[in-house]
């Protein structure tokens, strides 16, 4: 849970809007800096639960540090293109917020809130290739996510049928597999646990729509198409979490 809030933005204006819209829904306590030269002066930078930075050349340092030493950081950014994009992502921050977005304030509130929720998810990540394990779980690193990795459809499918296991929330699974594919592993998983209480994302590189119809009438919740970006995943993974929430509270 967060508690002590750092933001760093010389925008007035968005800050104190910020803050109001933060207040609305969390008890934070809140520490602004207003203007970039005082950053050197900042004592304990390391010791807030949360950040908003305003992105620009005086702060980059700081929030690569702050990402180094796993830091929970949302980037502030009024300037978008292809250039500001690939800095953000490169920092490994949780998030980025487009300032001269009108919606910018719920955003900010929904991005909180999920990041919160999810200190609560165990996620099964599912795939043959360690290499696509690590960089999902690097996503899932910054959205403060708990996973557990499998390295074939049979380990994952054996992890759920152990009744000492840690309870999942959510399987994300390739489609392209050895043995057990992912479509085989999903039907499996439908024979025992329905769509609203065990939510899939399927992963695949398949541009066939005859595939992708196949995997939704498998039950699963979403399909996410290879290459991804990294904006895409995040964006997918919390709307079928949001999904999952609101079936908790509604059952």
């Amino acid at each position: 849970m967060f508690k002590k809030i750092l933001i760093i933005d010389n925008d007035v204006r968005y800050v104190n809007s910020l803050q109001k819209k933060l207040s609305t829904k969390f008890d934070f306590t809140y520490d602004v800096v207003n203007e970039f030269e005082q950053i050197q002066n900042i004592e304990n930078a390391s010791g807030y639960d949360l950040y908003f930075i305003r992105l620009n050349i005086h702060t980059i340092s700081l929030i690569d540090r702050l990402s180094d030493e796993e830091k929970t950081v949302i980037v502030l950014t009024n300037k978008w293109n292809d250039t500001t994009r690939e800095k953000i992502l490169a920092l490994g921050v949780s998030d980025y917020i487009i300032t001269d977005n009108s919606s910018n304030g719920t955003i900010s509130l929904n991005i909180v809130q999920r990041l919160i929720n999810n200190e609560h998810i165990n996620i099964l990540l599912v795939d043959d290739s360690s290499l696509i394990l690590n960089t999902l779980a690097i996503l899932l690193d910054t959205q403060k996510l708990n996973y557990i990795k499998c390295k074939s459809a049979y380990e994952a499918w054996a992890y759920l049928s152990d009744t000492e296991s840690k309870n999942i929330d959510l399987i994300i699974s390739d489609y392209e597999m050895p043995g057990m594919n992912g479509y085989e592993l999903a039907k499996r998983v439908r024979s025992k646990y329905p769509k609203e209480e065990l939510p899939i994302l399927l992963l695949s590189g398949t541009e066939e729509n005859s595939m992708i119809a196949k995997f939704l009438k498998a039950g699963i919740n979403d399909y996410i198409p290879k290459p991804f970006i990294n904006e895409e995943f995040i964006n997918r993974v919390s709307n079928t979490l949001n999904m999952l929430e609101m079936y908790r509270a509604l059952k």
